[in-house]
Formats: C-alpha cells, structure tokens, sequence
C-alpha cells in the first residue's frame, strides 16, 4: 500500500511539473519562461511575459502590455514576445 501511495505521489509531481517556452522579445533578446499556465502555445505565438524573482514566466492574466508594476515583493516587468520553440 506505501508503494502505491508513494507511486501516486510521484505520477502527480510529474504531471504537475511546468514546461519551459523559449520567447524571444521585441528588443531580440531571448528567454526561457516557465509555462505553467495549461495553455499549449504553438510557434510565433505573441505571449506576455514577467519577470519576476529572476525567473521569467508566461502571464496567466491575458495581459498584453509593456508595463512596469510595482509590488511589495519588488518589481515585476511584463514584456510582450513570440513563442520560438521549434518541435
């Protein structure tokens, strides 16, 4: 029985477990941003982005604007790109 619990345990980590997006920028900088929003986007599609704690992330609020908001925990640049992963 610890072992199914335990094998569960492990599928659910795996599954949950985000995907990384390669999105170049408008400046042509490219970054790797987590994915964990269950959207699966397909090449060229325009993301927003945010940078937020060193890691970049793919917004899950639908906003698409180059804007700086300040929050208590610091900074958080949302910038607009392209999806560039190539499958």
């Amino acid at each position: 029985m610890k072992r199914l619990v335990l094998l569960v345990a492990i599928a659910a980590t795996l599954m949950s477990c985000d995907s990384h997006e390669k999105v170049k920028l408008s400046n042509g900088a490219y970054v790797d941003a987590i994915n964990d929003t269950n959207v699966n986007y397909t090449q060229y599609d325009n993301v927003c982005v945010q940078n937020t704690k060193g890691k970049w992330y793919i917004c899950g609020d639908g906003e698409f604007r180059d804007t700086l908001m300040v929050r208590s925990s610091g900074n958080i640049t949302h910038r607009i790109g392209k999806i560039m992963n190539y499958n």
